[in-house]
């Protein structure tokens, strides 16, 4: 529907309208000035309801896009809302994973002895699942460990075939102690607490 305030209003005493006018004149028994007249009044009775019914729908259609921007921003408010939950909660979550710091006595001195630890070579055959001696987890052992990490620089590496590949490893994980005993020659005492520090390992 177009927009009626636009329309022009019509000229009904041009020959366009001849016949009309005639239409009213014989019905009517008027002359052709009122006749004229009539048809102007006629013309702006309609005119004015359909102004007033364009005007209705404007309004309805106002109130119906009002209605819809309302609708809408409801939606997405809800939608800010639980993202905003979502975001929360896996803020939450990733609070809870992280690592606790257990609380600690700030009066207590800290420990002056260091847990012997064996050599990169006992601890590389423990990763690889390999059978490795228990003297290399007794206090000799992890005494030479000490002495050879500290003679040795860290960056020397050596090479080594594994699986038919040749690989670049540190070769304080690759050389074999010339003082390692093995399990059977280990006294008593040097076998329990080479076991006790290879659980620990």
């Amino acid at each position: 529907m177009a927009d009626p305030n636009l329309e022009v209003h019509p000229n009904f005493a041009s020959n366009a309208f001849h016949e009309v006018r005639g239409a009213v004149m014989d019905v009517l028994h008027i002359d052709m000035a009122q006749a004229t007249e009539r048809l102007k009044m006629a013309w702006d009775a309609n005119h004015a309801q359909q102004i007033e019914e364009w005007n209705a729908q404007l309004t309805a259609d106002a109130l119906d896009a009002e209605h819809l921007q309302h609708e809408q921003g409801e939606r997405d408010d809800e939608a800010r809302r639980l993202e905003e939950a979502d975001a929360e909660k896996e803020c939450k979550e990733v609070e809870k994973k992280k690592p606790r710091i257990s609380d600690f006595n700030t009066t207590l001195a800290p420990p002056n002895t260091i847990v012997p630890r064996p050599s990169q070579y006992a601890i590389q055959k423990i990763i690889s699942f390999d059978y490795v001696e228990l003297w290399y987890f007794s206090p000799d052992g992890c005494s030479e460990a000490e002495l050879t990490h500290r003679s040795q620089a860290d960056d020397a590496f050596g090479i080594s075939n594994l699986n038919n590949v040749l690989t670049l490893r540190p070769v304080a994980a690759l050389k074999a102690s010339r003082n390692a005993r093995v399990d059977h020659d280990l006294s008593f005492g040097e076998f329990l607490q080479a076991k006790n520090l290879s659980f620990i390992t």
